[in-house]
């Protein structure tokens, strides 16, 4: 039965952070059995990823990965792949299940990548890399982790001679200074501007409502008036 593997090849040494790697395309591949690749073999990992690939064939020594059927990783050497078996870069289509654009192997076909050393790292170890070409080895800068070169404003703190009462202190004033920024001003929100102002209900219910107040109120006058006509009047006929 044909499937299709993706050949990855990946640097022997002390690669501890296999998210640095970055892989070249080398082309599609037509494999026709399962024993391509004569290395061990990590098969039925429904969510195998090149990463994952990668990080298992480097452990076990070998310098190239493929991932088999989107489920499965196989390790080997560039010499277990014939030139003549390439095919159509389309044929090597099939995407991983990490939502990322790394191709996870399909059926008829493998495609093989290289890892590009102007991409390694930014440690300037190096490490010895062994092959089956005519080059004999390549020296390349393994991962580190890139948190390392983060910049913050809080690396002060690192290697410095301050007490915790001190840490403690610049805290606070971070955290008073956070809520002064996420406070809200509630005079600026829309409930309290609505409560402040006024406008036309044009509804029947309201206007029944306001009608009937305005009538309400005249006749309270009215009654007072009266009260004092009658008192006048009651005055001048005496």
């Amino acid at each position: 039965m044909l499937f299709r593997l993706e050949i990855i090849y990946i640097l022997t040494g002390y690669l501890e952070v296999i998210l640095c790697l970055e892989h070249m395309y080398n082309g599609c591949y037509n494999v026709k059995d399962e024993d391509i690749l004569s290395g061990p073999k990590d098969k039925y990992q429904i969510d195998m990823t090149v990463n994952k690939c990668l990080e298992f064939c480097n452990t076990n020594g070998y310098v190239y990965a493929g991932i088999q059927l989107e489920s499965g990783c196989a390790c080997g050497k560039e010499d277990e792949f014939d030139s003549s078996l390439k095919v159509d870069d389309s044929r090597c289509d099939k995407r991983c299940n990490d939502n990322s654009q790394s191709r996870c192997g399909g059926v008829n076909s493998a495609e093989k990548e290289t890892v590009s050393s102007d991409e390694l790292g930014y440690s300037t170890e190096t490490t010895e890399l062994y092959t089956s070409s005519s080059q004999s080895y390549l020296e390349a800068n393994y991962c580190s982790c890139p948190c390392e070169t983060t910049v913050s404003k809080w690396d002060i703190i690192i290697n410095s001679n301050i007490s915790k009462e001190e840490v403690f202190e610049l805290i606070e004033k971070e955290v008073e200074q956070i809520q002064k920024e996420i406070a809200v001003d509630k005079k600026a929100i829309s409930s309290y501007i609505r409560r402040k102002s006024s406008a036309t209900d044009n509804r029947p219910t309201s206007v029944t409502v306001g009608i009937l107040a305005v009538i309400i109120i005249v006749l309270v006058f009215m009654v007072f008036i009266c009260i004092d006509c009658l008192s006048v009047y009651q005055k001048c006929t005496n």
